[in-house]
């Protein structure tokens, strides 16, 4: 049977021009290590350790990383607290190491790779964490650094990579650093804004697209794909931070599963997470095909509702 999937897109123009925004300059990446370096000196610690656990489908359990050196895996960054000194950062440290990190650490003078090990998905025998918090001692120590103090960021998930690292250098001491990244996040630069408004614009995009394909007959399968392609075309990093729902009520959203448009029925989109250099927006959207019953009645168009937190 013949298709024309790929034909849906065809003519399609959103309505206004996306200007891409560029990524965060590396001066400012630097302005964060610096402000970083600064509460350290204050809290007189030897070291800041920045620290993003690996998360399900490749994502990290917090954006630290991403914030302070672009880094988009999961990792342990090393901040010494001395200028002269530069930072090492140790990641690849799960199965994620067959998925690597688009392009590369900002700032970062050595990346240690930590080899994947674990019966669950290696079968090989090792445990990822107590390699990591092993490697990361041997850094600390070559640094001299073995019976320092360091500033810790993290979340719930570094709790025992911390632990095992006291364990290795037992005359060390931690302390809990994460007011400081947070702090820091408070108020978004100039050129952070911009990510966050190209993010939006992608929905925007995304969201025309869906109404340029819809039709009775098509499927929530190519209303998605529409979104997907038009957003990720532009520079959206992935295409698996929203759901769609395509009923009579225009109710539930979730992953596409084959449900046919018919005339009557309304699409609802939740743009949940659209990212753009790792900053996000967020937006919900609805349309009708064709005409409705007047209680059911939405504008086809409305302005995005923007989430002023990025996942970095």
């Amino acid at each position: 049977m013949s298709t024309s999937f790929e034909r849906l897109l065809d003519g399609f123009e959103p309505d206004f021009a996306f200007v891409p925004a560029p990524r965060i300059p590396e001066d400012e990446f630097a302005h964060r290590i610096e402000r970083i370096r600064r509460a350290a000196t204050i809290g007189g610690h030897d070291a800041t350790l920045v620290h993003a656990d690996d998360a399900p489908r490749f994502a990290t359990t917090n954006g630290f990383l991403r914030y302070t050196c672009d880094w988009e895996r999961e990792g342990i960054l090393v901040v010494p607290t001395d200028e002269d000194r530069g930072l090492q950062l140790i990641s690849f440290f799960t199965e994620s190491a067959i998925l690597p990190p688009a392009g590369e650490a900002v700032g970062v003078e050595a990346i240690w790779q930590i080899s994947p090990l674990g019966r669950e998905y290696a079968g090989r025998p090792g445990n990822p964490t107590a390699m990591t918090a092993s490697a990361c001692a041997q850094i600390l120590r070559g640094l001299g650094y073995e019976s320092g103090s360091f500033a810790v960021m993290g979340d719930e998930s570094s709790l025992k990579y911390w632990d095992l690292l006291l364990e290795q250098l037992p005359r060390a001491r931690i302390s809990d650093a994460l007011a400081t990244i947070s702090q820091m996040q408070h108020v978004r630069s100039p050129a952070e804004q911009e990510q966050i408004r190209c993010a939006a614009q992608l929905i925007d995009i995304g969201y025309q697209a869906m109404c340029h394909v819809l039709r009775p007959g098509v499927t929530d399968h190519e209303l998605y794909a529409a979104f997907t392609f038009a957003q990720m075309a532009r520079g959206g990093e992935w295409g698996d931070g929203y759901q769609v729902g395509v009923n009579q009520w225009g109710t539930h959203v979730g992953k596409p599963y084959g449900h046919v448009v018919r005339p009557g029925d309304l699409i609802n989109l939740y743009a949940s997470a659209v990212t753009y250099h790792g900053y996000t927006a967020q937006s919900a959207r609805m349309m009708a095909s064709g005409r409705s019953p007047l209680r059911r009645r939405q504008p086809s168009r409305c302005a995005p509702t923007l989430s002023i937190a990025p996942r970095c």
